[in-house]
């Protein structure tokens, strides 16, 4: 709800008319009316203010409308709702927009901050796709409007936290009243959540905007200290400084106040341990020693010239220093960099809580247990620990009370308050006083947490918890598996380095079924070192046979670990946890996720998100979503006991429908003119819709793997799908040419054929053997492409598919070329073009004559060719296919070359392409590329010939494309040999030769 919205509904409930409101805040009643309607989409802040004191609204009211928060992790929310920007492009892309609000940012700077390592080569139009999107989320409270040189994000003070924090300090500064000059300057620094823009990556951080703000931070923090030391009020100033001192480590100003104000507290020692620590870091990092204002405030500390604003706390108990931590984790390896994060936020004395999340048996309370032993003496006055048995199976969780009255009775309380918030209390006074280290296990959620923190940044606080723990303003640390090389140094710590080098190769296996769990880990070391006779390939095949029930030893289980998260879930979470881990691809978004569950997209990934904050889910990529491998199985397990076996063949039959609808939305996007069989079956899907052949290349590449996997998944367990899988593998030609998946493709393919042939779909087995053949084709295997193609055919006649037919007609022919018998394909390609003319398939018929143009001129029938291309030509007049354009320019040029009109050739072979490098075509580029370095080697343009062949090389060798790596081959041989480099011209001719002559051509 927008902040018009707000106030008029308030103004309604208290009976006062726009005219009564607007005189009173001194509006007229047409703006008032106005902002009511909506129709004032950047309303002042002073007009807001005034109407919002009128009407009696505070400061949710008054930012009802679009928020933007970029000091510390961006937050957008709208009507108090947080918004979702999940992509990182868009995040990176408003980032930068809203630290230069109002002001135009160049396409350039945009470019820099969105591709480090550069951008690609259509940039500027994914730019105005993100912007596109990015002005979905920002409009219409805020606008993104487009400049001359770039873009520009016009907002208002209320919709952005830089821009208010501007506001109030500019007025903090400027006032000479001391009260109004710590509000305001309070305030504003309220508003820092932490560094600009934290959760992005650091390119932003040196953006100048980025250091303007930060300086303006610092001399808020230092004119509110001013203020606050000369009034005595010692507290505000720590408070003001501490979190800009651990900003600006290397700041004197700032810690020359600081040290002051610790003094001015009573805390002398922690004001001169804060100088010897940035005297260090001075001598370290710049080379320097402390200034004049640094030295003097170290002088008045240790001449004792800082009144304290109050006496210690008082005491009633006797002085105890407990020592709490449980016994350090044996074996302990790895998390060194996640070990120096948290020893430098307990340290930083900023208040700063660090608070572990993770997956169960992920390692958390042994980190935390691990740091806290190497901290504990920092923490002079003692470690209170508390299990808090937020995950325990069978028993509740610690209420706050109780967890309060241990930590009281621990610091030598005997009177303990029965009422948790007067405990909580006393835990803080007491706190206060001391330099606490207190680790708090395994926690349910942030409110079991809240009133056991102390408060007082002299004490530290580290807390374990499987969810993620929102509103506490803690400083997350999320807890991932061991790499490879860790979770073996731990098992050799474990298990003994004899044991581990004797079989290496068992070692790196049992660690990929343990996923790089710790737990996992420890349960089968605990195994092993009870049998000893026992080999790590031993149970490495146990794992391999039945891996969830083999991790279990004494009162260690995966199974209980993961029951007990799963547990938590509602009836709709732990479905969509189920479900959603049936297909076989490595992750999932919420556009898939939706048709698995049957439910709304928004929906799914709301589930998807709060799968994530439980950790029963992963996302290190904005918007796809992923099981840890032991999880997968376990969810898995789950619905084979709890989903009826045609409840999820149903959900897999759902997904392979969107991806097929979804496919061809993305071919026909990226060519609208590319040829469908006649008998596609209709999907219950519509699919995904993309903007432009960028969107739908970016999603058909990225998708593959998932799709693949559908095809082969689904066809096997589900009879019914076979002729939509079929479909869908017809439609993957697109991925054979742009040269990516080839070995999932013909495993996906054998699957759909093998599937027709069981169960007698004729029409199934031909579609997947005319892509086997294409396939086969690509890989310069025409053996195994004829035989495809020579049952494609009998197949395509027996179901009355003519477009199939043409096609496959086509390819044969095209084997016969490949293979130098042009003659023999000259029959086939008229066949396939009169097939083409009478379904109206223009481009078929088109490409096959322009083939057929080919298999002319190779035969030595110059004439015919040349008639044929013609033929072409008219046949194609006027008509807008880009694919023809680009295959007539290829047979032009071809012929051009014949002729000897090289630098025509080049130019016709330079527009096939571009349509080959637009469209994603991978092969037919490397095709292209060899026929210009073939071109400019005629013409004896050495150089070009080189260049061209090298590129279509590196295509080649990446796709595996036998026929076309031998013919680059060629080209730089044959060039090597005239340029006189005999031995390297002679090297890439025998290479070239031996591929010739296993595929058969002469």
């Amino acid at each position: 709800m927008s902040f018009g919205q707000v106030a008029r509904q308030r103004r309604r409930a208290l009976g006062l008319s726009q005219k009564d409101v607007a005189a009173r805040a001194g509006v007229s009643p047409r703006a008032l009316r106005g902002i009511e309607l909506g129709r004032v989409a950047r309303p002042r802040h002073e007009t807001v203010m005034r109407i919002a004191a009128v009407l009696g609204l505070g400061d949710q009211a008054i930012h009802a409308g679009l928020s933007i928060a970029v000091l510390g992790p961006m937050e957008v929310s709208n009507g108090g709702e947080t918004v979702n920007v999940a992509s990182l492009k868009q995040r990176l892309l408003l980032g930068l927009l809203a630290i230069h609000p109002n002001q135009a940012v160049g396409l350039g700077r945009i470019a820099e901050t969105l591709w480090e390592d550069g951008a690609p080569a259509k940039w500027r139009g994914l730019v105005h796709t993100y912007v596109a999107r990015v002005r979905s989320v920002v409009e219409p409270d805020a606008l993104l409007t487009h400049t001359h040189h770039g873009y520009t994000l016009r907002v208002a003070a209320t919709a952005l936290d830089s821009l208010r924090f501007d506001e109030l300090t500019e007025r903090g500064l400027a006032c000479d009243d001391p009260d109004e000059t710590v509000a305001l300057l309070t305030e504003a620094l309220s508003l820092w959540r932490g560094p600009v823009l934290a959760d992005l990556p650091s390119a932003l951080s040196e953006d100048p905007a980025t250091v303007r703000m930060c300086d303006r931070r610092a001399a808020a923090a230092l004119r509110l200290a001013d203020v606050s030391l000369e009034r005595g009020e010692f507290e505000a100033a720590v408070s003001a400084l501490q979190p800009v001192a651990a900003a600006v480590p290397l700041h004197e100003g700032v810690h020359a106040r600081l040290i002051l104000a610790m003094a001015g507290q009573g805390r002398q020692a922690d004001a001169l341990a804060l100088f010897t620590r940035i005297r260090d870091r001075l001598s370290a990092d710049l080379g320097v020693d402390p200034g004049p204002e640094l030295t003097q405030a170290h002088l008045r500390v240790l001449r004792q010239e800082i009144p304290a604003s109050r006496p210690g706390l008082a005491s009633t108990s006797p002085r105890v220093t407990p020592a709490e931590l449980p016994a350090d984790v044996v074996g302990f390896v790895g998390r060194a960099d996640e070990s120096a994060r948290l020893r430098d936020l307990l340290l930083s004395g900023s208040g700063s809580v660090p608070a572990i999340s993770g997956g169960g048996g992920v390692g958390k309370s042994a980190l935390a247990v691990h740091v806290a032993w190497r901290l504990a003496g920092h923490f002079p006055d003692g470690q209170l620990y508390m299990d808090l048995r937020g995950t325990t199976p069978d028993v509740r969780p610690v209420d706050p009370h109780d967890a309060l009255s241990y930590f009281l009775r621990s610091l030598g309380v005997k009177n303990i308050p029965r009422v948790t918030e007067e405990a909580a209390a006393r835990f803080r006074s007491l706190a206060a006083e001391r330099r606490l280290l207190i680790l708090l296990d395994n926690a349910s959620d942030a409110e079991q947490v809240r009133l056991l923190l102390p408060g007082a940044p002299s004490c530290g606080v580290l807390i374990t918890s499987r969810r993620i723990l929102p509103g506490l303003g803690a400083v997350q640390e999320h807890l991932d598996v061991l790499a490879e090389t860790q979770a073996i140094d731990l098992l050799r710590n474990l298990l003994g380095e004899g044991r581990m080098d004797a079989e290496p190769d068992a070692a790196r296996e049992l660690v990929r079924l343990c996923g790089g769990l710790p737990l996992a880990l420890r349960i089968v070391a605990a195994r092993l070192a009870a049998r000893p006779a026992w080999t790590l390939s031993s149970i490495v095949e146990r794992l391999h046979q039945r891996r969830l029930d083999q991790l279990h030893a004494g009162d260690l289980d995966m199974d209980v670990t993961f029951r007990i998260s799963y547990g938590e879930l509602d009836a709709t979470h732990a479905r969509a946890f189920r479900l959603c881990a049936l297909p076989d691809a490595p992750d999932i978004d919420a556009a898939a996720a939706a048709v698995v569950l049957g439910t709304p997209e928004e929906r799914a990934e709301e589930v998807l998100k709060n799968l994530v904050d439980l950790n029963l889910l992963e996302s290190r990529t904005p918007g796809r979503y992923r099981y840890h491998d032991l999880l997968r199985l376990f969810a898995r397990a789950r619905a084979d006991q709890e989903d009826a076996p045609d409840q999820r063949a149903a959900a897999l039959r759902r997904l392979l429908d969107l991806y097929a609808a979804t496919t061809r939305n993305a071919v026909n996007t990226v060519d609208a003119n590319w040829g469908w069989p006649e008998k596609l079956l209709n999907t219950q899907s519509p699919g995904l819709r993309f903007q432009d052949s960028a969107a739908a290349t970016a999603w058909l590449h990225e998708q593959a793997p998932h799709v693949l996997a559908a095809i082969t998944q689904t066809t096997e367990i589900a009879e019914e799908a076979i002729g939509i899988a079929a479909d869908l593998t017809y439609s993957l030609q697109w991925l054979i040419r742009a040269g990516i998946s080839w070995n999932a493709i013909a495993h996906a393919a054998h699957t759909v054929v093998e599937a027709g042939e069981n169960t007698g779909d004729h029409r199934s087995e031909a579609m997947a053997r005319v892509l086997l053949g294409e396939l086969a084709y690509s890989r310069s295997e025409p053996p195994t492409a004829a035989r495809h193609c020579d049952r494609a055919i009998k197949l395509a006649q027996a179901t009355g598919d003519g477009t199939l037919l043409a096609e496959v007609r086509h390819l044969r022919a095209m084997l016969f070329i490949v293979q130098r018998c042009p003659q023999s394909a000259i029959r086939p390609l008229r066949e396939a073009a009169a097939q083409f003319a009478k379904l109206g398939r223009l481009r078929g018929e088109a490409n096959a004559l322009l083939d057929l143009v080919e298999a002319l001129d190779q035969a030595g029938r110059g004439a015919e060719a040349g008639a044929t291309l013609e033929q072409v030509h008219a046949l194609t007049e006027g008509r807008d296919d880009p694919g023809i354009t680009a295959n007539l320019a290829k047979a032009h040029g071809i012929l051009l070359r014949r002729r000897g009109r090289y630098a025509e050739a080049v130019e016709a072979f330079g527009k096939t392409l571009a349509f080959d490098t637009a469209t994603g075509r991978s092969r037919g580029r490397s095709n292209i590329l060899f026929e210009i370095a073939h071109t400019c080697f005629l013409a004896g343009e050495d150089g070009e010939a080189i260049k061209h062949a090298t590129r279509s090389l590196a295509i080649v060798r990446e796709i595996g494309d036998a026929f076309n790596t031998a013919r680059a081959l060629t080209v730089l041989g044959n060039v090597h040999m005239r340029q006189g480099e005999v031995g390297r011209g002679r090297t890439e001719l025998e290479e070239a030769r031996e591929i010739f002559t296993r595929l058969g051509v002469v």
